[in-house]
């Protein structure tokens, strides 16, 4: 009798184990498809890109695979994709180098890849840098600036009809007029930054440190005039709006000069001013970008603030009143890169995705819509969406 409740009890435990073990393959399988078909749920992402590029009507992002897209305005082919069709979302643009630095103008864009800069869009003012002003108003892909003088290009540039590149010698600008790439009166010697507005160009050059800017007048017609400002100074960065322009120091100050009637000097007044002068209240920035009237900065703890215009939600605060002092622009964490032009800004962060706010007329936002945003929101994947 023992023996055999021996049995029962060893076959028992044998049975258990063995109902253990069938449990825990079944509780494996059960999890591995749970895994499964959870991926297998998830919503489709946009790309993580690792570059963006603003203009006042079209964008360009790459992606961290390497593939460049674009999308918005496109009727003289400045989205490069050989077309003259508008993309409401972002569209992948092939068999191009890939592009170490790209500058969207007004309704053309140039991209500077391994020393050599190219250019698509609009040409009806010398922006494609073909060296005749009527050899080619358009182009719907990008084509090599022409001439010598670009050899070795480091930086690119864009303005709303012009474009300025970095050589080793100094600096080059085409555009507005101007056919082939040349240096700018009155600039002279090797620049560690060039910036491109409405009407002027503006660089840091080395020896002596100064910021130089050429003015081509206003009204059309005045004399052109180059003016000499920031003597000495450290510069870390520049940019210019459309009459207005800002330098970043390399302690992490901004000071800014020229029109100011939107606010968009950030001094807290809307006086214009020929000199430069502080950005009021604000932390120690790691760039400075503007607009055509507004002006952002992403600071040292990767957020960012904005100044100026706020008629299209330029500084994304819920209202249109202008700003003429720095506000930060509230929802983004992590900036890592700010890219602003015309009434738009967008920002890229940790993670790859990008946030734009501001106009939309063009489609410039990439949300496959074109109404204007007073917050920030994420662009989308890339599709085929397209605007006539």
């Amino acid at each position: 009798m023992k023996l055999k409740q021996r049995a029962l009890t060893s076959g028992s435990r044998r049975h258990a184990k063995e109902t253990s073990r069938v449990a825990r393959w079944v509780g494996f399988a059960l999890a591995v498809f749970a895994t499964d078909s959870a991926v297998g749920c998830k919503k489709h992402k946009p790309p993580a890109r690792s570059h963006l590029w603003l203009g006042p009507t079209h964008a360009c992002s790459l992606q961290k695979t390497g593939e460049l897209e674009c999308w918005g305005a496109n009727g003289s082919g400045q989205l490069g994709d050989g077309t003259l069709r508008g993309r409401l979302l972002p569209g992948l643009v092939e068999s191009q180098p890939r592009p170490d630095e790209l500058a969207l103008g007004a309704r053309h864009t140039c991209a500077l890849s391994a020393g050599t800069i190219r250019c698509c869009g609009d040409g009806s003012r010398g922006q494609l840098g073909t060296g005749l002003l009527t050899s080619l108003r358009s182009a719907s892909s990008p084509v090599i600036v022409d001439g010598q003088a670009l050899t070795g290009a480091t930086t690119v540039a864009a303005g709303s009809e012009r474009s300025c590149a970095l050589v080793p010698g100094g600096v080059r600008c085409w555009g507005d007029g101007v056919v082939q790439a040349t240096e700018p009166e009155g600039f002279h010697g090797p620049a560690t930054f060039v910036a491109v507005g409405y009407t002027h160009v503006c660089a840091a050059f080395v020896s002596p440190k100064a910021v130089v800017c050429r003015s081509e007048g206003e009204p059309v017609g005045a004399p052109a005039a180059t003016t000499g400002v920031l003597q000495g100074a450290a510069v870390a960065g520049l940019t210019a709006g459309n009459h207005h322009t800002c330098a970043l120091l390399e302690d992490g100050a901004i000071q800014c000069w020229g029109r100011n009637d939107a606010g968009q000097l950030g001094d807290g007044t809307v006086n214009d001013s020929p000199i430069p002068v502080l950005v009021h209240g604000l932390p120690p920035a790691r760039e400075v970008r503007a607009g055509a009237s507004h002006t952002c900065a992403r600071l040292w703890n990767n957020t960012v603030a904005c100044w100026g215009a706020n008629a299209e939600h330029q500084l994304a605060n819920g209202t249109t009143q202008p700003g003429l002092s720095p506000a930060p622009v509230s929802g983004l964490v992590g900036a890592q890169e700010l890219s602003v032009a015309g009434d738009s800004a967008c920002a890229r962060l940790a993670d790859g995705s990008v946030r734009c706010w501001g106009s939309n007329a063009w489609g410039q936002l990439g949300d496959g819509t074109t109404e204007a945003h007073d917050v920030p929101m994420p662009i989308k994947a890339a599709a085929s969406a397209v605007r006539p």
